[in-house]
């Protein structure tokens, strides 16, 4: 029996629907559990896209209004209740089946299952469809679907229904008079594994105790590795009247990857780090107010010739969007404190106290900083031209320190596809190498976590990073004491494992 006809069996019987064990419910379970799971296995295996799981779901204690099987990877969805997967859904009235991309959109709580708050399902939704806008590998033919709200119609409205309809992130439809032929089912089913596992290498792994949110204040503290409430500190620094922050710190803490993800937090685009609303520039000795602000520049003209005119910097021409488009912009500045700040900002230094004036610039009149445009920057503490920032910058942006976080890189060995072979090594030497930069210098003179992380920490690793970053920065630090620099040596830190493999 083909997938076609097996379909359609089990949309008849959903005109019989029961909330008893009648024999319709029955022979609706064996083929939901066993024949459509069968099919679906032998399709599978035809696509080859790695190693998935199908199980069918006819109700737990009583027969599902709505039975489906899912298609999933028990790494990322152990659970129908955890993660994204692939599930077909029969409509109640027996009318339509949906093969759609969906999610866990209730949890089991207290010897019952408890619904999740809608907003934070659509907001998983909406942060899934648009990691899968800006992936490259979406097949063409999803491409239409994410430009469409997806509108599932399953002819019942409460409860999980509901629900279903929220957690759908793309889907195919099929009528009752119109089901898919086993080859059409295959090449549906292989586009949405494709985009499946686009998805799961872009959220964490869900089978954890520790599952992180895609979104909200816990989604992007758990994203950077900070806690709740510094996290929550910096964006209510980014909320108020003048919505710019600087994160400062030594090399290797992670700040420019705080402030991407800071960035698509305030945009409402969680994880979506590459959104075109988000304009990074760094900061350099030759950057200069007609980089940043507005200049005169040659334009070409018919005939080979050229006129100077006034073209809009980086900060001007986003702003410029802003009220062009209404829509937010973020601005980071990397490096930040490596240019000569006051004449790069110019009169801007007086819009960045007071969002709400106009001032005039070199070449433009009445010229405003939206509320709207956000600025992030970064600065490394152990460059010594930090000490000499201009204090009325200082007073107009809120300033916050990253340091060093063994915990942070605990963390990311814990993730799946990982490997630390040091093990607790690792760490402890980390510790120690920081503990005794700082006697010797201070806390901006440190060694950042993110040296050390990649997914596979092995002893060539280490050799690795130490020749060529750590100590190479470490002998930086001490360019006027060379002997004392000579002191820091990797066996001192991780005894044992100086060899090559």
């Amino acid at each position: 029996m083909g997938i076609a006809d097996i379909f359609a069996e089990v949309l008849d019987l959903q005109k019989s629907y029961a909330n008893t064990d009648t024999p319709a419910m029955k022979r609706r379970g064996i083929l939901i559990r066993d024949d459509v799971c069968q099919s679906l296995e032998q399709i599978l295996v035809s696509i080859d896209l790695g190693d998935w799981s199908v199980k069918g779901n006819n109700g737990s204690g009583r027969p599902a209004i709505i039975p489906f099987v899912r298609v999933f990877d028990p790494k990322f969805s152990p659970k129908p209740t955890d993660g994204f997967y692939v599930a077909l859904l029969f409509s109640a009235n027996g009318e339509q089946i949906y093969l759609s991309l969906n999610q866990g959109t209730n949890s089991f709580k207290g010897g019952a299952f408890v619904g999740r708050d809608p907003v934070e399902i659509e907001a998983d939704t909406a942060l899934a469809r648009g990691v899968l806008r800006v992936n490259s590998a979406i097949e063409t033919n999803l491409i239409g679907l994410l430009d469409q709200p997806p509108i599932m119609d399953l002819a019942h409205y409460e409860g999980l229904a509901k629900d279903y309809s929220l957690g759908d992130v793309l889907h195919f439809k099929y009528l009752k008079g119109e089901l898919p032929s086993d080859q059409q089912l295959e090449g549906d089913l292989r586009s949405l594994l494709s985009a499946l596992k686009v998805i799961y290498d872009n959220f964490p792994n869900s089978s954890t105790d520790e599952a992180l949110p895609v979104s909200g204040l816990s989604g992007l503290a758990g994203r950077v590795g900070w806690d709740v409430g510094r996290v929550r500190d910096v964006v209510d620094a980014l909320s108020d009247a003048s919505p710019q922050v600087v994160l400062t710190g030594p090399p290797g803490t992670g700040k420019t990857f705080v402030a991407r993800h800071l960035a698509a937090h305030v945009l409402g685009v969680d994880g979506q780090v590459d959104d075109s609303r988000i304009r990074m520039v760094q900061f350099h000795p030759s950057y200069g107010y007609e980089n940043f602000v507005e200049g005169l520049q040659p334009v070409a003209k018919p005939g080979g010739a050229f006129e100077f005119q006034n073209v809009a910097g980086t900060i001007v021409s986003l702003a410029n969007e802003v009220v062009e488009t209404g829509e937010a912009r973020v601005l980071i500045i990397d490096e930040m404190n490596r240019a000569n700040i006051p004449r790069v900002f110019g009169e801007l230094m007086y819009l960045l106290e007071y969002r709400d004036s106009a001032i005039s610039l070199m070449h433009t009149k009445s010229f405003t900083l939206p509320k709207d445009l956000y600025i992030i920057g970064t600065m490394n503490t152990a460059d010594r031209s930090i000490r000499s920032i201009d204090l009325a910058l200082r007073r107009r942006f809120d300033f916050f320190e990253v340091q060093p976080d063994v915990e942070i890189l605990k963390s990311f060995y814990k993730a799946p596809g990982r490997t630390n072979e040091l093990g607790e090594q690792l760490f402890s030497g980390f510790v120690k190498l920081n503990e005794e930069l700082e006697l010797e210098l201070d806390r901006h003179f440190l060694i950042g976590h993110s040296f050390f992380m990649v997914d596979t920490f092995s002893r060539n690793e280490l050799r690795r990073v130490w020749d060529q970053q750590v100590y190479p920065l470490i002998e930086e630090y001490f360019f006027a004491s060379p002997d004392v620099a000579q002191r820091f040596q990797q066996n001192k830190y991780w005894p044992n494992v100086e060899g090559v493999e």
